[in-house]
């Protein structure tokens, strides 16, 4: 599927276009190690045009990331915790 050419080119709708933006800023990925709606080569694409933030593999597929919710949960909330005050200030 990575060389495929698609109809109608979607840039303006690609996550990738703006992922630059992304650099230096908090980011904390999660992921899914068989997700077939988002192929791993395009999440590794976007993980390094973002500056290689944090990432979490997790061993489901697209639909079913949601059995993770507990562990999703906690990290994510760790993650915002130590990244912004009370107030959403970034620490």
């Amino acid at each position: 599927l990575a060389n495929v050419t698609p109809p109608v080119p979607s840039f303006l709708t690609d996550s990738l276009t703006y992922a630059g933006f992304l650099r230096d800023r908090p980011v904390y990925m999660v992921n899914a190690l068989w997700d077939e709606a988002v192929p791993r080569e395009a999440t590794m694409d976007f993980w390094e045009a973002s500056g290689k933030p944090k990432i979490t593999w997790l061993p489901t597929a697209h639909a079913s990331l949601w059995l993770f919710y507990p562990l999703l949960s906690h990290r994510i909330n760790s993650f915002f915790h130590s990244t912004f005050d009370r107030n959403g200030t970034r620490i």
